[in-house]
């Protein structure tokens, strides 16, 4: 029992720390701006404006610096600082009217303690031992290093979510960050979720809840999908889009009660939608789109309340220059393309990698998803329908049945007028049909749209509620039972799955895949892969570390956490840009020369490939 105890209660400790040190951040920013007492709502917010935040420091930081316990200690005395600047206004948050009940802290804390122990699984992530492990030692040791995609073009992607792993896994947590990571965000918006589940219950909760409340679903599938433990992308760009969506809502519908609020509420919203595009650009064009309709809800509720000064025009601005300047300069870093896989805007410099190279990993990237979720056909609806139901499918379902309810109220004269409340609120489908639409044209791979269907699921259900939402104030509980037995749909599906494809009961499938059980590692589970290391000479005298496909066991050929440098794809004419020093980075000497590429399994791909690209 205290093999699975202690872990879990150390990660859930570790949770609650860094949601506090985040909150703090963005709690001093808004009081910046804004100088009155936050509420409840203001704090839940301000943790997502810290991460934010925190991905910024950390872009910039990491010119400079390896993202290590000093750059930690920046963010805690930075969170600390937060916290006591709004500690007086602080005091008197219990007495508000949306303030969470006690017993609302209860779920809350269970649902944390349970997000804890699946986080101190295994790390079994496919892409986690191929460059996500090694893109985090990088970031952890060195400054953003020139070139590195010139010794493994995966490291060059540039996603932000690594910076902020790079920061955890330092002190007590350098080596086991994967544990602690990702479930972080998650448990901070599964609190939101459960504390507007309480506001309902209570009767108390407004349109805004029920849209928190029906996100409910996809965050217990992010739960159960088995990215906890691991530095998975995908994860950090959902929530903050999931997140972005529901702040969007709020601007919309509820008019900020003050000048210096509402400004706020525009420099929040860029933060988040910065965020997004420096997480995850196969989920960029949802910022693209919503950061107009931000502009515009603060510019609709500067007419109808005109005061205070232009001066957050200028902050956005300088905002989203920051944001977007650091972020296409680190990939210029990384790999001479400011957008690297893609080979646009190429800059002169030494550690440029090949522009065939650039061309190969999108290929492998198209081709990859393809032949595993992109095409539609049989298997993409198999996917979509049964193995995948709650991405899409069910958020689809969903937004149907809410559509026709809003379509057949229109005909009905008693309640066309509550159609016709916060009017604005429906230019949010502006930003997530379009970005569905781009998905659905580019990249239909079901794991990038989960964040847009329930965005639009919870638009067109929060506005169902508005119909009856006099009939519903008695029946909270009802609505939030409903929401507790969609939630454990994705639980319940898993299980069923898990049960017939490995033949057992339902209740082992529950202790397998539902409870993390005790690690060889003080009750932690460590990485799962661990290859020997197979040295590699180039031309220049530079020794790769690479992964020996000999070594008994192994399953998948990767550098997993081998000590760096190590690529699956060594390359003759590697070198270092100045000999012995890693930190100034790598260059290629001739044309691109990988070998195993994309991984030696796949040697005919890029023969073929070439070919059909001649």
């Amino acid at each position: 029992m205290a093999g699975v105890l202690l872990p879990t209660l150390y990660v859930f400790a570790s949770f609650l720390l860094v949601i506090a040190s985040l909150t703090g951040i963005g709690l001093g920013v808004r009081h910046l701006f804004v100088g009155d007492a936050p509420d409840w709502d203001a704090c839940a917010l301000a943790f997502w404006h810290g991460f934010g935040l925190v991905i910024l420091f950390l872009l910039l930081w990491n010119f400079l610096f390896p993202v290590n316990g000093v750059a930690m200690l920046v963010v805690l005395v930075a969170g600390v600082a937060g916290i006591a600047a709004v500690a007086p206004a602080l005091r008197g948050m219990a007495d508000t009217a949306r303030f969470p009940h006690p017993l609302g802290w209860v779920p809350a804390m269970l649902a944390g303690l349970w997000l804890a122990n699946l986080a101190t699984g295994p790390f079994t992530s496919w892409d986690g031992g191929l460059y996500h492990l090694q893109a985090v030692l990088w970031a952890s040791h060195y400054p953003v290093i020139p070139g590195i995609a010139n010794l493994h073009g995966p490291l060059a992607f540039n996603n932000s979510s690594f910076l902020y792993a790079a920061l955890l896994d330092s002190g007590p947590w350098q080596g086991r960050a994967f544990h602690l990571a990702n479930g972080a965000l998650v448990f901070a918006f599964l609190w939101q979720v459960i504390v507007a589940g309480s506001r309902i219950a209570r009767g108390r909760g407004d349109s805004r809840d029920v849209y928190l409340i029906v996100l409910l679903v996809p965050l217990v599938n992010l739960a159960m999908d088995g990215r906890l433990a691991d530095f998975n992308t995908d994860l950090p760009a959902t929530l903050v889009v999931l997140v972005a969506g529901a702040v969007l809502y709020g601007q919309l519908s509820v008019p900020a009660g003050a000048a210096a609020e509402r400004d706020f509420r525009l420099v929040g919203t860029t933060i988040l939608l910065a965020t997004i595009v420096c997480l995850k650009t196969s989920v960029g064009s949802f910022s693209v789109f919503a950061f107009p309709v931000a502009c515009y809800a603060w510019w609709q509720d500067r007419r109808t309340h005109p005061a205070g000064p232009h001066s957050v025009l200028v902050w956005t601005a300088g905002l989203v220059l920051i944001f977007a300047v650091a972020w296409t300069a680190r990939g210029v870093v990384m790999s001479g393309y400011p957008l690297f896989p893609l080979s646009l805007s190429g800059f002169p410099v030494d550690w440029k990698a090949p522009a065939e190279h650039a061309a190969a990993e999108v290929a492998n990237i198209v081709y990859t998803e393809l032949e595993f979720s992109w095409h539609i056909g049989r298997n993409w609806l198999r996917q979509l329908i049964l193995t995948k139901p709650s991405t899409v499918f069910m958020p689809s379902c969903l937004a149907v049945l809410a559509g026709t309810v809003l379509l057949l109220a229109g005909r009905r004269p008693g309640l066309a007028p509550a159609l016709r409340r916060d009017p604005a609120a429906w230019l949010l489908l502006v930003p997530v049909l379009a970005a569905i639409l781009i998905w659905f044209l580019v990249a239909p791979s079901l794991r990038y749209a989960m964040p847009l269907f329930w965005t639009l699921a919870a638009l067109l259900t929060s506005r169902v509620y508005l119909l009856f939402e006099e009939r519903l104030a008695g029946r909270g509980r009802w609505l939030v039972g409903a929401a507790l037995l969609a939630g454990l749909l994705p639980l319940a599906n898993g299980l069923f799955r898990a049960a017939h494809q490995e033949g057992t009961g339902l209740v082992d499938a529950l202790l397998e895949h539902a409870v993390s059980r005790p690690g060889p590692d003080a009750g932690f589970h460590p990485v799962t892969q661990v290859p020997a290391i197979k040295p590699f000479v180039t031309a220049s005298g530079l020794v790769l570390n690479t992964p020996d496909p000999a070594t008994p066991g192994l399953t998948q050929v990767k550098c997993w956490d081998l000590p760096l440098p190590c690529t699956p794809n060594p390359a003759a004419n590697l070198a270092l840009r100045v000999p012995g020093q890693l930190a100034h980075g790598f260059r290629v000497d001739g044309a691109w020369a990988m070998q195993d590429w994309p991984y030696y399994w796949r040697g005919s791909f890029l023969e073929n490939w070439r070919q059909r690209r001649n």
